[in-house]
């Protein structure tokens, strides 16, 4: 999801070198992402349908990305996220999140760029699958322990400028 996430972002930043002549001002994309069960499926009636999650994990994952324009940053992660990525993110701000209907705040991550962050995981991956490569026990080289996440992000918006 971290990767996924840097790679959109780099598209839209692709997009804004594309249509610098066209835009007044760039593009911008948040994500959030937090790991949990979701229900995923089709709605609708007969040909209208679409493909839509539910649940507690996109409800919070759309909390998180809607933290990224209070930020300014890329990407908001649930801590739990990063510890299930086996990311060392002690140099990034740490928030606790009120979030409706549950009992403990939650622990967020905000990344300002979320393709630094993917550059550390593909770098942690890499020492991971040496270490077992060279005999450690554990998982399959390259293998990491896998989380459903859901991921928010659908929202593309312009920068606002505050001149008139």
């Amino acid at each position: 999801a971290i990767r996924a996430a840097a790679a959109m972002v780099a598209r839209v930043q692709e997009l804004n070198r594309t249509l610098a002549d066209d835009l007044t001002i760039p593009l911008r994309l948040g994500i959030g992402i937090h790991a949990g069960p979701a229900v995923v499926g089709r709605m609708g009636y007969a040909t209208t349908t679409y493909l839509t999650a539910v649940g507690d994990t996109v409800h919070v994952a759309a909390r998180l990305e809607a933290l990224t324009k209070d930020y300014a940053c890329d990407l908001v992660l649930s801590e739990e996220v990063a510890a299930r990525a086996g990311l060392d993110v002690s140099d990034h701000a740490r928030r606790e999140l009120t979030v409706r209907n549950r009992e403990a705040p939650l622990a967020v991550i905000v990344a300002p760029s979320a393709g630094r962050l993917a550059e550390r995981l593909a770098a942690a991956g890499e020492a991971e699958g040496d270490a077992v490569g060279a005999g450690r026990d554990g998982a399959d080289a390259g293998s990491s322990p896998r989380a459903r996440c859901s991921i928010s992000g659908g929202t593309v918006a312009r920068h606002q400028s505050h001149r008139q």
